[in-house]
């Protein structure tokens, strides 16, 4: 009754019994007269304005025809191709990555066989926990498998999100293995009941990775979650390592033809990854924060950076040049860099355009990403790539919370 009458009009699971059936207690109470008709009716009555805004009577239902694409090959080639490039390589030692054709792999982890944790919350159900849909598409270790056959492929889940399943058998299975790929796994969640009190990586996910580390093999670390666990006991083991994020119902092919060389991952990381609990530092942070880690404990020193993320190719930068390195109110500058492709491979390569304010009225960030383009360049070719930068990206928000732009020195950065 209170929380109609300080003016809730909806409630999201009015039948859900954990909620006592809402609907029910708001029909009991205004049929006793403990809440007016007239509040109903108000609530009902901005609703349907709302409702009749959005157009909702005039085409409450899509007819199928009109999507006519819909789960077509052409989309699902789309979702596999977004997962391929949403993928993001942070480390490949000794060029573990790709792994080659004759590569024997135990693929273990709970996030290895579990299309809820590629695809999380808000998907196919609320929580994305309650049913696994889609099962007639590949988990991670079913891509694999599907991609390279069974004789090179072996599964053991090794454990659940936060509890131990067999980390003996996966140690076990090691033996015959070239390569070991743990997929590190999270429940997926959303609103209040996915809130979560530390982001330390689950201790049996821990356990597992020490148990195979002791095998001696190499081992490739994919990271599928939705948020940036903290890995700091486990992530000196990995060899490679894949932040995969929640790559979605095709994440599973698009991890397997990434791992096998079939695909390039061009992927960047999008925030600064902690590397331990509360370690937590915007990229565009002041320069007084900026302190030697060595002398100020761990200070700013994530374990990846934002925008960090490779490929199989390797590329050079050279020749960065402006159109002037002067403008005034509304001018602009054209910002021009050479990328070079320097591998073996066809490769795409994301350029990272900075701009670094070096004095202001309120201390600047060290640097800003100002805009950025993905590129494809063959292996020995040349790409040159350009932006504009204009007054508006050198400005910043004073004091008055008003846009400004100051007379003074600015850094551009590739």
């Amino acid at each position: 009754t209170e929380t109609i009458e300080a003016g809730l009009d909806m409630s999201m699971v009015p039948n859900d019994p954990e909620y006592k059936n809402y609907q029910s207690y708001v029909v009991e109470n205004a049929r006793e007269g403990m809440i007016p008709m007239k509040r109903i009716d108000e609530s009902v009555r901005r609703i349907l304005r709302v409702k009749f805004k959005l157009g909702l009577f005039d085409f409450p239902l899509y007819k199928a025809s009109e999507f006519e694409k819909y789960n077509s090959a052409d989309f699902q080639a789309a979702a596999t191709e977004s997962a391929i490039q949403s993928l993001t390589l942070l480390r490949n030692n000794d060029n573990l990555l790709p792994l080659g054709d004759a590569a024997k792999v135990l693929v273990t982890g709970p996030g290895a066989n579990s299309l809820n944790v590629q695809n999380g919350a808000w998907t196919h159900t609320w929580q994305g926990v309650e049913t696994q849909y889609n099962k007639d598409l590949p988990t991670v270790q079913e891509a694999i498998k599907d991609l390279i056959g069974d004789e090179r492929h072996t599964f053991v889940q090794g454990t659940e999100l936060d509890e131990e399943i067999d980390i003996n058998q996966a140690v076990q299975a090691a033996a015959n293995v070239d390569v070991i790929i743990v997929c590190i796994g999270e429940i997926p969640s959303t609103e209040k009941p996915g809130d979560i009190n530390d982001l330390q990586l689950p201790q049996a996910q821990v356990d597992l990775v020490k148990a195979l580390k002791k095998t001696g093999k190499k081992m490739v670390g994919v990271l599928i979650q939705n948020r940036p666990q903290i890995i700091d006991k486990v992530e000196a083991d990995f060899d490679a390592i894949i932040n995969a994020y929640e790559p979605g119902d095709y994440g599973g092919i698009a991890l397997a033809q990434v791992l096998f060389g079939k695909a390039e991952p061009s992927g960047r990381i999008p925030f600064t990854y902690p590397r331990h609990s509360g370690d937590f530092t915007h990229y565009d942070h002041k320069f007084a924060e900026k302190r030697d880690p060595k002398f100020a404990f761990d200070a700013i020193n994530p374990l990846f950076n934002f925008g960090d993320g490779m490929g199989y190719t390797t590329f050079e930068y050279s020749d960065l040049r402006l159109s002037t390195n002067r403008i005034g109110p509304g001018g602009r500058v054209r910002v021009t860099v050479n990328v070079k492709n320097t591998g073996e491979r066809e490769g795409k390569e994301v350029v990272q355009l900075y701009v670094q304010d070096l004095y202001a009225t309120i201390a600047p960030p060290l640097k800003r990403l100002r805009d950025f383009t993905k590129i494809t360049v063959k292996p020995g070719e040349t790409e040159v790539v350009s932006f504009n930068l204009t007054t508006r990206d050198l400005a910043f928000v004073d004091h008055n919370l008003k846009w400004k732009t100051e007379k003074g020195e600015f850094e551009v950065k590739i």
